[in-house]
């Protein structure tokens, strides 16, 4: 079985050829397009995407919202540098940790990594500014003691564990 298509070609012409100034303008004119349609493209996919941000749970059904907790962690860290259980760096470092895993289950996001500038740099609103803030300066208070050689640096000499347990115990009272 075959089929054949019957056509009339009696009336087919040939087109005009293209002259090279009229091919190359038509050329040119798909090349912008191109170029317009690439570069909106580069415009859009520039731009972050917005995640969506998950709301801290507030209040009593907030697991981290339990102070208390917090403060006998900080008590464990003292009583385990008392002991003589951890170095004094050690009990610094792991203050410093606490502040930053307290700082993550209060705002929502994890902050156990970053440094006095992220911290610094981090979106402030009304509802985290205070929170924020204080967390720099508890971070940047730890830094001396935990880093700095006490031969060389007063802050480091002058800094005993319990006092900066204080400062942490601070963060977690006054965290709104």
């Amino acid at each position: 079985m075959t089929l054949r298509i019957a056509l009339d070609n009696g009336d087919l012409k040939p087109m005009q050829e293209l002259s090279g100034s009229t091919a190359f303008l038509i050329a040119m004119l798909v090349c912008a397009v191109l170029a317009a349609v690439l570069i909106i493209v580069a415009i859009v996919l520039s731009h972050p995407r917005k995640r969506k941000k998950s709301v801290p749970a507030r209040g009593a059904h907030n697991a981290s919202g339990d102070a208390n907790a917090w403060k006998r962690r900080v008590a464990g860290i003292v009583e385990s540098h008392n002991k003589q259980e951890i170095s004094k760096d050690q009990a610094f470092a792991q203050l410093a940790q606490l502040c930053r895993d307290y700082a993550s289950s209060k705002s929502g996001s994890d902050m156990t990594s970053h440094t006095l500038t992220e911290i610094g740099s981090l979106p402030r609103s009304s509802r985290n500014r205070q929170g924020l803030d204080m967390l720099r300066q508890t971070i940047a208070a730890l830094y001396p003691p935990e880093f700095a050689d006490e031969r060389f640096n007063d802050s480091a000499r002058q800094t005993d564990v319990e006092h900066a347990a204080q400062w942490v115990n601070r963060l977690v009272e006054r965290w709104k």
